[in-house]
């Protein structure tokens, strides 16, 4: 079975709902996560579909049915430049992380598609005492997450009709020692006029790669897998970007070349023309 993200789950289909905590900006674990409750269209009583209950966290399988994710590699103090990163980066991917956990929704059969669903999770913060959890449920805090669903696996290809997309960089400029992403806005064309049903159901099955060089032409990335994400705002036209974590401890300062490349399920490909960012 297909797993899926949250910018395009199918119905029938797994789909991970990751959610990371974090306390006074630093990422960490409430005492409890009790409850997901899954909503369609709305978070309104009327509208749950499903609500899944989490271990109590004195018992020795909590936090399942969630799964902790580990962490990322996180960039040394100093951020040296290459080939000194790797042996003074930080420690990441252990299974210990704080604060991060994933539920993976089996998406019902007979779920109502397309449609926007919400996930929201309901935690306790600190041990509200009592006998019980449940006697104590006006201490929950909750958080409201969403993602998408759509009818199938199912993506038929008329012919009659060529997608085309056209690309925007939205990050040009990074500065040691960040790491984070670098996204190419992918739009469908044309901007205002493009059949959206054609375009929506083969979000999910595009394989974005990203390719990296020096000025000089030097391969620094070769073909590295990008994530499909929604760009930040009301971009109802153009609301994807491929994503890729940039680290930039791993590379000198200077000016880079990148291109992105797209695999379509028909097995045509799309590629950006060159982009450029910087490293200071």
């Amino acid at each position: 079975m297909a797993t899926y993200n949250r910018i395009s789950a199918r119905r029938g289909q797994d789909v991970t709902l990751d959610a990371t905590f974090f306390f006074g900006g630093q990422r960490a674990d409430p005492f409890a996560i009790y409850r997901i409750e899954i909503f369609r269209g709305s978070v309104a009583a009327q509208n749950i579909v499903d609500a899944i209950d989490i271990a109590a966290p004195d018992s020795s399988s909590y936090p399942l049915p969630l799964v902790r994710q580990p962490d990322p590699p996180e960039p040394g103090a100093l951020c040296p430049t290459p080939p000194d990163c790797e042996s003074q980066a930080g420690d990441g991917g252990t299974d210990t992380s704080d604060g991060r956990f994933r539920y993976v929704w089996s998406v019902p059969t007979d779920a109502v598609v397309p449609d926007v669903y919400f996930d929201v999770w309901y935690f306790f913060a600190t041990d509200p005492g009592g006998s019980s959890l449940a006697d104590e449920e006006d201490e929950l805090l909750n958080q409201c997450n969403r993602f998408w669903v759509y009818p199938d696996n199912w993506y038929v290809d008329g012919g009659l009709q060529t997608i085309r997309f056209g690309f925007e960089p939205l990050d040009i400029k990074f500065r040691k020692p960040e790491r984070r992403p670098i996204e190419t806005g992918i739009m469908p064309l044309p901007l205002y006029d493009y059949d959206y049903n054609l375009v929506a159901p083969i979000i999910p099955f595009l394989s974005p790669t990203i390719s990296i060089w020096t000025a000089a032409g030097e391969v620094v990335v070769s073909n590295a897998e990008c994530d499909m994400k929604l760009r930040q705002g009301a971009f109802r036209s153009n609301p994807w970007v491929i994503s890729y974590m940039l680290d930039t401890c791993n590379f000198f300062m200077g000016t880079f070349r990148y291109r992105i490349q797209v695999a379509l399920p028909d097995g045509t490909t799309r590629v950006s023309g060159d982009f450029y960012f910087t490293v200071s």
